[in-house]
């Protein structure tokens, strides 16, 4: 107990964590102003991104570079279950809208607690 407050301490742990997926999209850094109104459109405005980043998929290798040119961006949200279909189904609605199919790929967890 708390003696100077007279009560017990706050526990660091939310009472009630939320049913949460984790949403992580790895997509060519090219589409990004699309993607980013996507997420506007679907009212989903929290995010942590990290631009310029390498690696090799469905659509080649991506360094950067003359030799694999382009870099990809990677978002990552933590958003309502309700949201993931809807999220998904715009993405890759977006990625058809394009003459040369864009790197995209969407990794879904869950559930997750928030803290």
């Amino acid at each position: 107990m708390d003696t100077l407050a007279g009560r017990e301490p706050a526990s660091p742990l939310p009472p009630d964590p939320q049913d949460t997926r984790l949403v992580i999209v790895v997509y060519d850094q090219a589409i990004e102003v699309n993607l980013l109104d996507c997420l506007d459109e679907l009212e989903l405005p929290h995010f942590t991104r990290w631009a310029g980043a390498q690696g090799s998929g469905r659509q080649g290798r991506r360094e950067g570079t003359p030799v694999w040119p382009g870099l990809n961006n990677v978002l990552l949200m933590a958003i309502p279950p309700e949201m993931v279909r809807p999220l998904v189904e715009r993405l890759y609605a977006l990625r058809a809208e394009f003459p040369q199919t864009p790197a995209l790929r969407i990794l879904v967890s869950g559930p997750i607690q928030l803290y």
